[in-house]
């Protein structure tokens, strides 16, 4: 790649990293919407279905940090293109099995695979951009959060209503697939400045490891605390609107697509 061309290729490399940022959102943000075809299914407790809905994000908690490790030593290309097929196979799994414990091992197996986007896709997008423009990119590439689960929300219950429940994990690990071989085709690293340095990442490094930063441990665990209301709410609005409230799954979907939109 030539060094003019790397300016505008920046703009590439955001939109594969939100790609593939969307694609693992879909299942975490999306699935829920169809919780009620998802319990009646498997004719499970709300507890089961919660814990089948929990299923993918303890996958993604897991492996977050030895994702981010393993991008820090071989790039975000191949952990984004590995993780992200990873994912797609667990689903396709998902898609043909009977029972709701290997259901539930399998959206495990998709998180922890599918973690891979959440680690280095925001790694990818700051090595392009420079201090200037970082803050708008990254929240671009944040908004792929909540735009994929609002996709997968409005995609999901059409897919059970044509082929049943399996379909709507096919039709995620089609995402997953997708994100992967964006990944795959579209992340480059920036060219190294003059000085060897690579570009965009200019700033002194830290004098100490981010773990040992309390500043760091209190933000992480105050944004973690957010994310888990934002989840738990999230989880079960579909199921909450179609069993106390009598809408139709359809509409449930709707509403919950409607307020990740609003989100992103």
């Amino acid at each position: 790649m030539a060094a003019g061309a790397a300016p505008h290729y920046r703009w590439v490399v955001l939109g594969v990293g939100m790609t593939a940022q969307a694609s693992i959102s879909a299942l975490q943000l999306g699935l829920p919407a169809i919780a009620p075809e998802i319990r009646d299914r498997y004719a499970l407790s709300l507890a089961a279905t919660g814990a089948l809905l929990a299923a993918s994000t303890v996958g993604i908690i897991a492996t977050l940090l030895a994702w981010g490790a393993l991008a820090d030593r071989i790039g975000e290309r191949a952990v984004i293109a590995v993780g992200l097929t990873g994912a797609a196979a667990a689903l396709l799994l998902a898609a043909a099995t009977g029972s709701a414990v290997a259901l539930g091992l399998c959206l495990v197996l998709a998180g922890a695979f599918g973690s891979s986007a959440n680690a280095a896709s925001g790694r990818a997008v700051v090595a392009w951009f420079g201090p200037e423009q970082r803050g708008f990119a990254l929240g671009l590439r944040h908004m792929s959060t909540p735009l994929g689960g609002a996709i997968a929300a409005l995609l999901l219950p059409l897919a059970v209503h044509a082929s049943g429940v399996g379909a709507a994990f096919v039709v995620l690990a089609g995402a997953c697939a997708v994100g992967a071989l964006a990944a795959a085709l579209g992340l480059r690293r920036p060219e190294p400045d003059a000085d060897g340095a690579p570009a965009h990442l200019d700033e002194p490094p830290p004098v100490a490891g981010p773990l040992r930063d309390p500043a760091i441990w209190r933000l992480s665990l105050g944004t973690a605390a957010v994310v888990l209301a934002q989840l738990s709410l999230l989880s079960f609005t579909a199921l909450y609107l179609h069993e106390e409230r009598g809408w139709s799954v359809g509409a449930a979907a709707g509403a919950l697509a409607a307020v990740q939109l609003g989100g992103a």
